[in-house]
Formats: C-alpha cells, sequence, structure tokens
C-alpha cells in the first residue's frame, strides 16, 4: 500500500478515534516515510498529548527535530536523544542515529536563540555624534542619558552602548537600570557568568520591591529564551509580588516543563484556568509556547489545551 493511502485510511481512523495516541504515533510515522516533517512532528505532539511518557513517540519527535531545517529543534532534539541513550544503552538502534547525525555535525552547536534574539546580536556600527559632554557630565541625570541608551539598544549599536554604559556606571554607580542594562548587553555578547554578576548588582540596587520583581522578570526571560530553563527559574522565582509572579507563571511552568519537574508544571498550570477566555486562558497558551501543533483552528487549541491541562490536573 501506498504511503498516500495509509496516510489517508489513518486520518480517517482518527476522526472516529482522535484520543488514540498510538494512531497518532503512526500517523506520524507515515509523515516521516512522506518527508513530511513538519506534519510528523505535529502527530507525534498529538501522541504525547494523549501520553505524555510515551517514549517512542518522545524519541521519533526528537529524530524528526534533527531532520528540520530549524537549529533550535535541531539543539534540542540531539540534546534529548543524547541523555536517552546515555539512560538507555541497550538501544542501540538509537545510539547509531545519534553517532550519525554527530558525524555530520563536527562544530559544536552553540545554545540556540530565537529569532528576535538572533537580530539584536546583529552589532550594528553607530555612524552618527553621539553628545558624549552629557554622558560624561556627572550631574546628568537619567532623563538626560536614558534615550541615548535607549536608542542605541533599539538600532543594534552595542559597541557603542558598551562604552557609553562603561562611562555611565563610573559615573552613576547608585543607577540600577545600568546594571540591568549592561548585563542584558553582556548576555548578547554570550558573556553569561558576567551578566549574572551585573544582574545581581541591579537587584541589590533596586529601589523597591516592584523595581526587584520587574528586574527578576526580565532575567527569567533573558535566560529562559535562551533555553538555559534552570537559570531562568532560579529568577522567576525569587520575584515577591503577587502581580508580577502571575504574569510569569506561564513562563515559570514552561521551565518546568523543560526541566521535567511534573509536580511544579502542574502546581503552576493548576493556576491557571483553560475554560476562561480571558487573560487566564492567553496564559495558559503562553505557558504551552512551542508545544502546540501550528495546524491548529482556534476551536481545536482550545480542546488541545484542555486535554492536557487534563492531563496533568486530572
Amino acid at each position: 500500500m501506498k504511503t498516500r493511502e495509509t496516510i489517508q485510511i489513518l486520518e480517517r481512523q482518527l476522526d472516529e478515534a482522535p484520543h488514540s495516541p498510538q494512531l497518532w504515533e503512526d500517523l506520524g510515522d507515515m509523515y516521516i516515510q512522506a518527508e513530511q516533517v513538519d506534519k510528523a512532528i505535529e502527530a507525534y505532539e498529538f501522541a504525547l498529548a494523549l501520553e505524555p511518557e510515551r517514549e517512542s513517540a518522545k524519541c521519533k519527535k526528537h529524530i524528526a527535530y534533527l531532520a528540520t531545517q530549524d537549529p533550535k529543534k535541531q539543539q534540542a532534539g540531539k540534546a534529548f536523544l543524547q541523555k536517552y541513550c546515555v539512560e538507555h544503552p541497550e538501544d542501540d538502534e538509537l545510539q547509531n542515529i545519534v553517532d550519525h547525525f554527530e558525524l555530520l555535525d563536527n562544530v559544536k552547536i552553540e545554545t540556540s536563540l530565537s529569532q528576535e534574539i538572533q537580530e539584536l546580536e546583529k552589532d550594528i556600527p553607530f555612524e552618527g555624534e553621539l553628545n558624549w559632554e552629557l554622558i560624561r557630565d556627572p550631574q546628568a541625570t537619567t532623563t538626560d542619558y536614558d534615550p541615548i541608551i535607549d536608542a542605541l539598544w533599539v538600532h543594534q549599536h552595542f559597541s557603542t552602548l558598551h562604552e557609553v554604559i562603561n562611562v555611565l556606571i563610573h559615573l552613576h554607580p547608585e543607577d540600577a537600570n545600568l546594571f540591568m542594562m549592561y548585563g542584558r548587553l553582556l548576555m548578547c555578547r554570550h558573556e553569561y557568568d558576567q551578566a549574572r554578576r551585573y544582574f545581581e548588582k541591579a537587584l541589590l540596587k533596586a529601589d523597591d520591591d516592584p523595581q526587584r520583581d520587574y528586574y527578576l522578570s526580565i532575567f527569567g526571560y533573558e535566560f529562559h529564551i535562551r533555553q538555559f530553563y534552570l537559570e531562568a527559574f532560579d529568577y522567576y522565582c525569587q520575584i515577591r509580588t503577587d502581580e508580577e509572579r502571575c504574569e510569569q507563571l506561564p513562563y515559570m511552568a514552561r521551565c518546568c516543563l523543560e526541566l521535567d519537574y511534573k509536580p511544579l508544571y502542574g502546581y503552576f498550570i493548576g493556576q491557571l484556568d483553560p475554560a476562561n477566555n480571558g487573560d487566564d486562558y492567553r496564559n495558559v497558551i503562553r505557558a504551552f509556547h512551542d508545544c502546540l501543533p501550528m495546524n491548529l483552528s482556534n476551536t481545536e487549541v482550545k480542546e488541545f489545551l484542555l486535554k492536557l491541562f487534563d492531563r496533568y490536573n486530572p
């Protein structure tokens, strides 16, 4: 039987039994044979939504990641499979797949960033004139120099921004925002340990709890988008104010999902209401960001989310 015919049969069977993880996994296998990798990944995700501990679907999904053109997915696939092979040395076939891809990629893959961050990290030379007299004026206030910092950041003139903040930090050592911004700049330059030091200084110099919590959410996000989920989670957990903590719940849940902290994941998801069409529902979508198949209608997204929610909140 041809692959296309098999796919059509499986799709008809799923119309009658949409809650069968085996059928979804079988459909994913057929999509792989048809070289429709994105559809295969979506099918495996449906299988895992219905049965999160289904190891065969997990492995197949991450193998499919290796066949995409998305560096982030390739890295995630490789990391998962390498860890799985260590935990399951008896699986020679899977080890051969991992070895094959490592032979194709002798260059170390750095931590993948979102497209937004990749664009930010392009250091564009500054061709205009800066008011260095203002920048070097010890009597200048944040109202004077913040617009300069914001303009350099927005236009991605990071080398110049580095010079400017270096001068300002020495003149205004109590300005927490300068340390926060310099830490973000160091993140863009992949100097993560140094960035942490400046983040900690910013927290110490923060004026009050709301400003401190605002910084914590920024620092968590900086590590979250770089897939440093443990570091991100650590910053999120330090947030004290209820309003800011509620805002970061979806990201805290996502970190727990990536770190396999299932009880904590269920706890954070349990504080959101997927049946609500307002902010809570949008927060649940954010919590499952990148976990949802892309071809779902609005109605199907909600149904899919409710299944995921029920899985962690029986």
